[in-house]
């Protein structure tokens, strides 16, 4: 910060007056907050009293993927003093998505090769995911390529389902590839409470007791389990919310926001197998407390 600061002093005998500091992807600053990323935004902005004095005047402009006092723990001082004005850029409607997908269609394919049932469900899949233009785009080319490769001249559904499953396992792999292996841990907890156990919406209690159970090793600490939830959360692999149950006290919930199976199959596990094998244990089960029952019966007729 000091680097910082004097290298900024040092232009205030020339005509730069008005500096703008942008961070990408802001909502980063928060995903450790042993960095203390809260005293840091606030020493940058109150900076501007002490470069006012040598006239100069210093912005901060921030872009992130959630609004601001959604997940930002910023703490009184630093609201007050950041006098934040924001601007939303609302996500496409599936109308804008079948808009651009059409123009990109007729830009790069010749008519008849994509009709509109294949963009529907382009745009209907882009719609429930999280409205990415680029991965649309990308989809639309995908469909494509696999058409070419089977020797059509006409892109057809089959084409659309093996271009969606290669999409999410090619764009997850790589997301999870740089995850830590905590987070893929706490990942792979929610994946299979969700897809396996059948449990939607999962409290973090449960993750915690979840990983305390599973986990070789040392558990890590309930508070550090739900600060790996929040991370998830900030880049739009979880979605959670506070409920309150009267005097029964607040929890905190949160539920997958992609397909429980693609961490689980990211780390090796079948969940159609794992299922199936539950089921054929319950019916073992099942056969096992029936024997016991006529050996009862048995015993005491």
């Amino acid at each position: 910060m000091q680097e910082f600061w004097s290298k900024l002093l040092e232009w205030k005998d020339t005509r730069k007056r008005f500096f703008l500091i942008i961070f990408d992807e802001a909502d980063r600053l928060f995903l450790d907050q042993r960095g203390g990323p809260s005293g840091f935004l606030y020493r940058l902005v109150r900076s501007q009293d002490r470069l006012r004095e040598s006239n100069i005047n210093l912005s901060l402009l921030t872009i992130s993927n959630t609004p601001v006092w959604d997940i930002w723990e910023l703490d009184a001082r630093v609201r007050s003093s950041m006098g934040v004005e924001e601007i939303l850029f609302h996500p496409y409607n599936p109308e804008d998505l079948k808009q651009i997908l059409t123009n990109r269609s007729a830009e790069s394919f010749r008519p008849g090769v994509v009709d509109d049932t294949i963009l529907d469900a382009i745009v209907k899949y882009t719609a429930e995911q999280n409205r990415d233009v680029r991965r649309m785009v990308d989809l639309l080319r995908i469909c494509g390529e696999l058409a070419q490769d089977r020797g059509s001249k006409k892109v057809e559904m089959q084409d659309f389902k093996h271009a969606s499953a290669r999409l999410e396992t090619d764009h997850y792999s790589s997301l999870f590839d740089g995850l830590a292996d905590l987070k893929m841990d706490v990942l792979q907890a929610l994946a299979w409470m969700t897809e396996i156990d059948g449990i939607p919406v999962i409290k973090t209690s449960q993750v915690y007791e979840y990983c305390k159970k599973n986990m070789e090793g040392s558990t890590p600490s309930y508070r550090r389990i739900s600060g790996v939830l929040k991370e998830l959360e900030v880049i739009n692999l979880v979605a959670g919310r506070n409920v309150s149950y009267g005097r029964g006290g607040r929890s905190n919930e949160v539920w997958l926001k992609i397909p429980a199976r693609i961490p689980l199959e990211y780390r090796g596990i079948d969940p159609d197998s794992i299922k199936e094998q539950i089921a054929n244990l319950k019916e073992e089960e099942k056969t096992i407390n029936t024997m016991i029952r006529r050996l009862h019966a048995r015993r005491f007729s």
